[in-house]
């Protein structure tokens, strides 16, 4: 059962969404709105801390790769490297997809590509261009100490993806 301060925190998080039937098809790109839901979801760090699963995050979410060696950021620089980072999720949206999406769609799927990375995308793929439901909340768990974890935060941003995607 959700509470509704969940509740209420899933409509701010939509609340940049305009109702809109626009679609896209190879060519999608991501809105600041898309942005917006992505950045209140991961939060800002200047510095670097480790994530839920161990690994060196700084930004919105950004995980360290081998050979950066970013000490500090500023909420712009922060919001450069996550633009950077969702370059690639998009040429992968865009990529697999093999149908029409929307705005929400596109939001979404991103928002679960760049938290969860590659894992269970082709299954994830095959259930969209089928519109069938993505199943967003199989990726609730996080790898925490070698074991598969569910986590309170994830399953509630799984569960707000949901709600966007079906916008």
């Amino acid at each position: 059962m959700q509470t509704p301060a969940i509740g209420i925190a899933i409509i701010a998080l939509f609340a940049p969404y305009q109702s809109d039937t626009a679609t896209c098809l190879k060519d999608c790109k991501l809105t600041n709105s898309d942005l917006v839901f992505t950045r209140n979801w991961e939060g800002f760090s200047p510095i670097v801390y480790k994530d839920a699963g161990g690994n060196s995050t700084i930004g919105f979410g950004h995980a360290l790769k081998p050979g950066e060696s970013y000490t500090y950021l500023t909420p712009d620089q922060a919001q450069s490297v996550l633009n950077d980072d969702m370059k690639p999720v998009v040429s992968e949206i865009n990529a697999a997809a093999t149908r029409p999406l929307r705005e929400g769609e596109v939001g979404s799927i991103a928002d679960l590509l760049f938290n969860t990375g590659t894992r269970g995308k082709e299954n994830l793929f095959t259930r969209v261009n089928k519109m069938v439901d993505p199943q967003f909340i199989l990726f609730d768990k996080a790898k925490i100490n070698g074991k598969e974890v569910v986590l309170k935060g994830l399953k509630a941003r799984r569960q707000a993806e949901a709600a966007l995607y079906n916008l």
